[in-house]
């Protein structure tokens, strides 16, 4: 939806780019939009750092824990305070470059993962298809 904004408002053309694109060009429709746009960067911004924060030390999940020890726990907090003092000191081109770069390294091991269990979810597509056309299974409808 924003990108359909960006483009009929026409501040693609603007050369601007990431939230100064999408704030002209809300600007542009409604008054006071800056400001609201504003408001929900920070809204979102804080909430994404909740978020991860919780991803890693969650004692249901045990995201981070589960990977190495129950006892990361303590170090994954003090991890993430770290990682907000220190991006909230650098500018906001290299904490864009360094989350990207940390997203496409956990891509890394889910391909991996995918491409080992590929024959696993095979057999069992395959399996599933025979039970549905021997009736065993009905389709939700």
């Amino acid at each position: 939806m924003t990108a359909l904004v960006i483009v009929i408002s026409g501040s693609l053309q603007t050369g601007l780019t990431g939230v100064q694109s999408t704030s002209v060009a809300f600007a542009s429709a409604f008054t006071g939009s800056p400001n609201l746009l504003a408001l929900t960067e920070v809204l979102f911004a804080f909430a994404t750092m909740i978020s991860w924060s919780c991803y890693g030390r969650s004692r249901k999940r045990r995201a981070a824990s589960s990977l190495i020890c129950s006892a990361t726990t303590r170090r994954w907090r003090m991890c993430t305070k770290i990682c907000v003092v220190i991006c909230a000191s650098m500018s906001l081109g290299l904490v864009i470059d360094f989350s990207d770069s940390m997203i496409f390294a956990m891509a890394i091991p889910n391909v991996i993962g995918l491409c080992v269990l590929m024959p696993v979810v095979r057999r069992k597509l395959a399996q599933y298809r025979e039970k549905m056309a021997r009736g065993e299974i009905r389709r939700f409808r």
